[in-house]
């Protein structure tokens, strides 16, 4: 599971990342902070417990309109299918 953690001192960083995320153009360093409660499992616990991980990500370009249907008769209605990568 991944969690983000969204605080005033945090915005501007959680912004740009999503951000980011979507355009998928530039490279942003992570950085990963683990504890003892990062997982339930006895055996993970223990390696996650301290664990300080700072690498470069890259998101994968991402197609997130899947599909536009428009009516057009007395009224105009459209209807977009948008797909979110994010869990």
């Amino acid at each position: 599971n991944f969690t983000l953690f969204d605080t005033a001192s945090n915005d501007e960083a959680i912004r740009a990342f999503v951000l980011g995320y979507i355009k998928a153009e530039e490279v942003q360093p992570l950085m990963v902070l683990g504890s003892a409660e990062s997982t339930t499992d006895h055996l993970l616990s223990a390696i996650m417990d301290g664990l300080n991980l700072t690498f470069n990500f890259r998101p994968p370009r991402t197609q997130f309109i899947r599909r536009i249907e428009a009516d057009i008769g007395l009224q105009i209605r459209a209807k977009a299918t948008v797909f979110n990568p994010l869990p």
